[in-house]
């Protein structure tokens, strides 16, 4: 449950005469006086990224004080292929991640991952967890879905495309500099922002309002700038992986295929609540809560009313192990939280005002904390039978020093849990 971006060669002297035109993509009414245009036409910008053929993309990612550089080139006639380095943001790192599109099908490598052990790759939008798949995923349909939000925000055509559609998008202009050269920046209303993952977009242009450099900031803080740039000429090859290295990253999540069996009853405060498993397909499992009045979650339940989690696989780090896969809100009138832990461990439940209680771990792993809400659950330590110890928090509670200055419990009880190997919790919380 580990919850987690060359300056343009000069064409002929016609050519840029027709960008410039396309460009401008607004009546007289909205010309500035000295003659640049007060909005930026995002389809017209696109489209004139995409007559330079093959371009450059050149510039680095930052998320607080960590940088990486970004990089490659994009094809997009006579046939659209992309080979690109993105920026792969954690809560407390950035590494590089190589994505691959020939036409329709897209891939993204995964680069070597350490603790938390999750990675995401280009924007917020799109995880998986570090140990369990292929070195490679492969991406079906680019234009909608998960595909586009991996490439998007460092294909400079397809960003732009995606923000033409946005009738709302309003554009500030930047005051002119040397040479006519001039900036425009835009914020995306609150539901694109959800949407594409990006809330900030600033594109630069030059002389003749040629796309030429774009900087993007996303609502989780990751900055991306980069240049924009024709390239020589080169084909950009793009190798597809190996059949045994792709896997179907767009395959439903797994739902029940078995009737739920009730694995828990008891009373969670002042409601009787019940906990119900089935397995499903791949050696996953599915937990369902029962209760009157009704239990709340953020999680993503599956038509069966589940929450759905995969097994834990051989080489899995401890952290990596554990599944949360019963989490109450701040809408539920008790507290739930249930885990998935290697069988025999031993887990304890802190609550928000300092006390310490044992949890129940079935035969089969599952660990259950059921209470009242006047103080919810705010950190979770398991040992496992190796001997590991890792810490499970919601949102900012890594170690049992950060309960002390510790959100509202609406807001704790509302983060989704994460969980850290003790050593890495322990020098997150220092």
């Amino acid at each position: 449950m580990r919850l987690v971006r060359n300056a343009v060669v000069m064409r002929t002297a016609i050519a840029g005469v027709v960008l410039a035109i396309g460009l401008a993509g607004c009546s007289a009414s909205t010309a500035s006086s000295d003659g640049g245009s007060t909005a930026l036409d995002a389809a017209a910008a696109a489209n004139t990224i995409r007559d330079l053929g093959t371009v450059t993309v050149r510039g680095s990612a930052s998320l607080d004080r960590l940088r990486t550089a970004i990089g490659g080139r994009i094809q997009y006639r006579p046939s659209y292929r992309a080979l690109l380095q993105l920026p792969a943001s954690g809560e407390h790192y950035l590494t590089g991640v190589q994505y691959r599109r020939v036409g329709n099908r897209a891939w993204v490598r995964r680069s070597v991952v350490t603790t938390p052990g999750v990675v995401t790759y280009g924007t917020p939008l799109l995880t998986f967890r570090s140990n369990e798949q292929a070195p490679f995923v492969v991406l079906d349909a680019p234009d909608v879905g998960v595909a586009q939000r991996v490439g998007i925000a460092y294909d400079p055509a397809r960003l732009l495309d995606a923000l033409g559609h946005i009738p709302s998008l309003r554009w500030r202009r930047a005051p002119s500099r040397s040479g006519g050269a001039l900036t425009f920046r835009t914020e995306l209303p609150v539901p694109e922002q959800a949407r594409l993952g990006i809330r900030i977009v600033e594109v630069g242009t030059d002389a003749h309002r040629r796309p030429n450099r774009v900087r993007i900031t996303t609502p989780t803080g990751l900055t991306s700038e980069y240049s924009i740039g024709k390239s020589a000429g080169r084909t950009v090859e793009v190798a597809a992986p190996s059949p045994a290295q792709v896997e179907a990253a767009s395959r439903p999540t797994p739902d029940a295929v078995d009737p739920y069996a009730e694995v828990f009853a008891g009373a969670a405060g002042a409601t009787q609540v019940s906990v119900r498993r089935a397995s499903a397909r791949d050696g996953w499992s599915c937990f369902r809560v029962e209760s009157s009045p009704p239990y709340g979650t953020a999680q993503t339940l599956r038509p069966s009313g589940g929450v759905c989690v995969p097994p834990s696989l051989a080489g899995d780090a401890a952290e990596d192990a554990i599944e949360i896969p019963i989490d109450a809100d701040a809408s539920t009138p008790y507290e739930l939280l249930g885990a998935t832990v290697p069988p025999g461990s031993r887990v304890s439940m802190e609550l928000l005002d300092g006390h310490t209680v044992p949890m129940t771990v079935d035969p089969s792993g599952l660990a259950i904390y059921a209470g009242p809400t006047i103080s919810p659950a705010a950190l979770m330590t398991i040992v496992t039978p190796n001997g590991a110890t890792v810490v499970c928090g919601p949102g900012p509670l890594n170690a049992p020093g950060d309960i002390a200055t510790a959100p509202a419990p609406e807001v704790i009880r509302s983060d989704p849990w994460n969980c850290l190997a003790q050593d890495l919790a322990t020098l997150l919380a220092g």
